[in-house]
């Protein structure tokens, strides 16, 4: 403080810059800002082919990194979008965009696990990407977080209508944006565990609320195609992905999305799900079994069922009979 008598006083208050001063207690409540520079003008239009200038993937290339779950962050403020990645990144793969047409191009080319994206950015908003990305089958399944300083009902609304599974105004709570992104992966893998476990009948039943129409469709098409199909050892990935309408890497992205599975992993628990239930209502040649569900390599076969089941298929079989 500096003071002249009759004159007044002039005060001047010194802050640090930064955060790194702060404890872990502390608590940090986002406000949006007005960009420091301009978005760069990008292409019109959109590709799915990865571009490779615009990401930004933290934590190495190491096995371990390469498990995490894996973030989308859409924000115009490279401040804001900064201490998001910075304050993610240790628990999260993080890629990054300044502006809605970025953020689409990521999303088509890596699937990430989920997507945080600002509404309002520049040559596409977050309502747009939402629409993109909720209409297309094969981002449709990806929890999306909408971070705003518009608190109009319209908004929230629309936001809505695109099943958005989260609609969060600024000044937001950091911890809350934290919780709410391991909920939202966390009910993903319910459904995936769901799905899985639906297996156990041969067909998976489509109730869960966190389905889509889009993904219900794609769901109901790929096991159709494998219900007519199991049978078929020359079966193949390109043969499903065709039935459904997608490419071959789409149609993985987006079973691993769903069910947490590789494609080949999913179509093996099918097969071995039908072999169960030959054996329970009867059949007693093992070759046999193994050839009607499209496993012709009847030791390739038993092992994979003693993996799942436990025990090979002839104990599986005893099991059965001395029960009856």
């Amino acid at each position: 403080m500096e003071s002249e008598t009759g004159k007044g006083s002039a005060f001047s208050v010194i802050f640090r810059k930064g955060n790194s001063h702060f404890g872990s207690e502390v608590e940090y409540l986002l406000q949006d800002k007005e960009p420091a520079v301009e978005a760069p003008e990008v292409s019109s239009q959109i590709s799915t082919e990865a571009p490779g200038n615009i990401v930004q993937s933290i934590g190495g290339a190491d096995e371990q990194a390469k498990e995490r779950f894996s973030i989308l962050i859409a924000e115009d403020n490279s401040e804001l979008r900064a201490f998001l990645k910075s304050s993610l990144c240790e628990q999260y793969e993080i890629y990054e965009a300044e502006n809605g047409r970025e953020a689409c191009e990521l999303a088509l080319s890596y699937v990430p696990d989920l997507i945080i994206s600002d509404i309002m950015m520049t040559d596409m908003d977050g309502i747009a990407l939402a629409r993109i990305i909720k209409q297309d089958l094969n981002t449709s399944h990806i929890p999306f977080i909408l971070l705003t300083a518009k608190t109009d009902m319209e908004t929230k609304l629309d936001a809505m209508a695109l099943c958005v599974d989260d609609y969060i105004t600024k000044p937001f709570s950091l911890t809350y944006l934290e919780a709410r992104i391991e909920n939202l992966l966390k009910i993903r893998e319910q459904l995936q565990s769901y799905f899985k476990s639906s297996l156990s009948g041969g067909v998976i039943t489509l109730s869960k609320p966190e389905v889509t129409n889009l993904d219900e469709a794609f769901i109901s098409k790929t096991i159709k195609f494998i219900e007519e199909n199991y049978d078929n050892a020359e079966m193949n990935i390109d043969d499903i992905s065709a039935s459904v309408g997608v490419s071959r890497s789409s149609f993985f992205k987006k079973i691993k999305g769903l069910t947490g599975m590789a494609p080949v992993d999913f179509i093996r628990e099918f097969r071995l799900q039908k072999a169960a239930q030959m054996l329970e209502v009867g059949e007693t040649n093992i070759s046999q079994v193994a050839f009607n569900v499209g496993m012709n390599d009847t030791k390739y076969f038993s092992r994979c069922f003693k993996q799942k089941f436990g025990m090979n298929p002839s104990e599986y079989k005893s099991g059965i009979n001395r029960k009856m």
